[in-house]
């Protein structure tokens, strides 16, 4: 059957390797109820055309059970907070600290609204691989050379993706009837995956050495990623060194007062290494340039 609509949602993920927030896009599947005052309004206004067109939800998953249309952790991990979906389903002990993709997906038929989402799956990560990296350049690079860089994430095909794994869906099934009161019926498919902030930075450094390898990427383009690469590591390791000598003093102090007062520091040598965390083979990429 005929794919009628794919529509990226939101992409629910931030890059633990950078110091920026990446704002990926977030457009709604379904239409708003446009009446017939407000068609002939804005056909009025703007001197268009205008088809007015209603939209219904007529079932929706677990609506047996009495679920409502949109819940409101549907709303929320849509739009990028999946803090509700993870309190309400008991799920936060084991999604802690993780990278959330979404992907919304129009079908007329279900089963293929579902097959859609799960093969998407890499086109949405290689994308958001690409706002990532483009984010963390800032103006470093031309709008040129970033979309050159979207364009070879695009195309890297040998990515492993294990760790990004499916979490939940939801489904709607709406009616949209045009102004000649012809009837279409659509179904709105939501798809959750995430992984876990080690597995994203594995991908993120992936596609910073697919981009630093590939032959169509320009040297200034590679220079230029090679050198915020390691400022971002080297800045990552210098915070570990003050996380580490503050540890390191707390802990004289502890020693100094153990007599009295007998602790124990279980977080002693617990790191935060999220912020330098570049795979060895990349580092020895970026090495070169």
């Amino acid at each position: 059957m005929k794919k009628e609509k794919i529509v990226k949602v939101g992409i629910l993920v931030l890059s633990i390797l950078v110091l920026f927030i990446s704002c990926a896009s977030k457009s709604g599947v379904t239409k708003n109820v446009e009446t017939e005052g407000q068609a002939k309004k804005a056909m009025d206004d703007n001197d268009v055309s205008v088809n007015a067109q209603k939209m219904e939800i007529i079932d929706w998953q677990d609506r047996g059970i009495g679920a409502k249309v949109n819940p409101l952790w549907l709303k929320k991990l849509v739009k990028g907070n999946p803090n509700l979906f993870l309190e309400e389903y008991d799920l936060a002990d084991q999604y802690t600290n993780h990278k959330w993709f979404s992907y919304g997906v129009q079908n007329q038929s279900l089963d293929v609204a579902e097959s859609i989402a799960r093969s998407e799956i890499l086109n949405a990560v290689a994308e958001e691989m690409a706002v990532t990296i483009n984010s963390m350049m800032g103006t470093d690079l031309s709008d040129g050379q970033k979309s050159a860089i979207k364009k070879i994430c695009s195309e890297v095909e040998n990515v492993q993706l294990s760790g990004v794994g499916f979490r939940t869906s939801y489904w709607q099934l709406q009616v949209t009837t045009d102004s000649q009161e012809n009837k279409r019926r659509l179904y709105n498919y939501y798809a959750f995956y995430s992984c876990s902030t080690q597995k994203y930075n594995e991908l993120l450094n992936n596609y910073l050495a697919e981009i630093l390898q590939n032959k169509n990427t320009d040297d200034i383009t590679k220079k230029a990623i090679a050198k915020k690469a390691q400022e971002i590591l080297d800045n990552g390791q210098k915070q570990n060194e003050d996380i580490e000598q503050k540890r390191e003093t707390e802990l004289k102090a502890e020693l100094a007062n153990m007599e009295e007062h007998k602790k124990t520091s279980t977080e002693k040598n617990n790191l935060d290494s999220s912020n330098s965390e570049m795979s060895p083979a990349l580092a020895a990429l970026v090495a070169t340039f």
